[in-house]
């Protein structure tokens, strides 16, 4: 199966296209759990993309339905 996805990722996700095309269900906090890596501008888009889907930031002290890689991100 050949599908054209160009674009931001981010766009494939909020358009659901991606997950159409990879015949999955969306995402769902009370399932899924994400790790975001990547350059700075796209760990900021995903982020505000699954805060605004109801997923909760991960941190040291409390897990959650995601997390942004920091060994690489700018500072």
């Amino acid at each position: 199966m050949k599908t054209d996805n160009n674009g931001r990722f981010t766009d494939l996700i909020r358009n659901e296209r991606l997950f159409k095309d990879l015949g999955t269900p969306v995402f769902d906090p009370a399932e899924d759990r994400v790790m975001i890596c990547g350059n700075p501008q796209m760990m900021n888009d995903l982020a505000v993309e699954l805060e605004s889907g109801n997923f909760t930031p991960g941190t040291d002290v409390e897990p959650g339905e995601f997390l942004i890689e920091k060994a690489f991100a700018e500072k």
